[in-house]
């Protein structure tokens, strides 16, 4: 998988259909930016779209390794997602403000 690109895997023994996978990054700790993020984003709503799903649970992409702004990351989080109606994203992480911001 290249930047920006969606992939979905089996969800072992958690309680869901699948994990979709966001890859912000080309290899692990190595780079991303907002336009990836974006494109990440992008693409996830698409996806939920064609496979009829409701309901996501999203952490703070990019944020982590790759070292990008959370205030950023989730000010583009409330830009991309926030017009999208016929799908619920439930932002995920353990900093507490990054979720309040989104």
């Amino acid at each position: 998988p290249q930047p920006g690109d969606l992939y979905v895997t089996g969800a072992g023994t958690l309680p869901f259909h699948g994990v979709i996978h966001l890859v912000t990054m080309k290899q692990p700790a190595g780079q991303t930016s907002y336009a990836i993020v974006r494109q990440c984003l992008e693409r996830l709503i698409t996806y939920c779209r064609e496979h009829g799903i409701k309901h996501v649970a999203l952490p703070a992409l990019g944020t982590g390794v790759g070292g990008l702004d959370k205030g950023k990351v989730a000010k583009l989080f409330r830009e991309v997602l926030e017009p999208v109606m016929d799908v619920e994203f439930v932002v995920v992480d353990i900093d507490e403000s990054f979720i309040q911001q989104v």
